[in-house]
């Protein structure tokens, strides 16, 4: 008798831990969710919060338009001659010839030709040579300019309500076409030929990059862990299929709003002395560029 009624509070105690465990189980499973939840919130890109919503940033100001996305990209008619890493690009490239960057340290690998891929899209706002409004296709009907910029003032030269390259101000960071003084794009990762890089190329993904598609930058994935978003990481693209190519949207993302950061930066590798990203300041300590320099 002794033995059954033992046996029973066995086998109540036995229960009340399983139903405890399950417990802890559904608890930590529900705090992992909204951490996941709240850090993807976080990381969530918010375009009409940055300085590329060009209706509310104030050195612009566009009006004629409600429409954030169409000063880039468009859902029909996009230019069939924009670089593919640039999806349904909606403005006319420029036709400049640029002055790429060089110095002597520099491994000038597929750098001398000009800027390629997704750089191409940038610089067709950035070099301060084509129009803000050289859409292909224009809000509503898409042939009729209706978009003004109530911020031109006296600054701007034009008659058109375009800002051109002689105008003596430019609302937005004018690269113009000589890039000597600015980071090297378009230029292939020296894989096998610089030591510096052999960390960054062993973490490529090769497989990625043949089918055309962009590869995460870190050194080294179980030191450095990437962002849960992909669209917060460092990237290589495959500007020349196969092939890990730095351009300007592998540091940066023109859909960042300025609350996440004010410079559109991705995050760097893993911070191994603080063991965490600083999504305030995303170049603190430079570990955006220790990311790929090892110095």
């Amino acid at each position: 008798m002794k033995i059954i009624i033992k046996s029973k509070h066995s086998i109540i105690k036995k229960g009340g831990e399983k139903r405890m465990k399950y417990k802890v189980i559904f608890l930590t499973a529900l705090i992992s969710l909204a951490t996941m939840v709240f850090f993807m919130t976080a990381r969530a890109e918010n375009v009409r919060n940055s300085k590329h919503n060009m209706i509310t940033n104030t050195n612009i100001l566009a009006t004629g338009t409600t429409e954030v996305c169409v000063f880039c990209h468009t859902p029909h008619g996009s230019n069939t001659n924009a670089p593919e890493a640039a999806p349904l690009w909606n403005r006319n490239i420029s036709t400049k010839t640029y002055i790429m960057y060089t110095s002597p340290n520099f491994d000038k690998i597929g750098a001398g030709l000009g800027p390629k891929g997704v750089s191409i899209a940038c610089l067709s706002c950035h070099d301060g040579t084509v129009a803000f409004d050289a859409l292909h296709n224009f809000p509503g009907s898409g042939n009729t300019d209706n978009i003004d910029f109530t911020n031109k003032g006296t600054t701007y030269v034009d008659t058109d309500n375009s800002f051109r390259e002689d105008s003596p101000v430019t609302p937005f960071p004018n690269l113009g076409a000589d890039l000597q003084n600015d980071h090297p794009i378009s230029m292939e990762i020296p894989c096998g030929k610089d030591p510096q890089f052999a960390a960054i190329c062993n973490s490529l993904d090769g497989p990625e990059l043949s089918k055309g598609r962009i590869s995460p930058l870190t050194r080294d994935k179980s030191l450095y862990p990437l962002p849960a978003d992909k669209r917060d990481q460092l990237r290589a693209y495959p500007s020349v299929y196969g092939k890990a190519y730095i351009e300007c949207a592998s540091c940066h993302n023109p859909h960042v709003g300025k609350d996440e950061s004010t410079r559109f930066l991705r995050l760097p590798s893993w911070d191994t002395t603080d063991m965490a990203y600083d999504s305030v300041d995303r170049n603190a300590g430079s570990l955006i560029c220790l990311s790929c320099h090892e110095k």
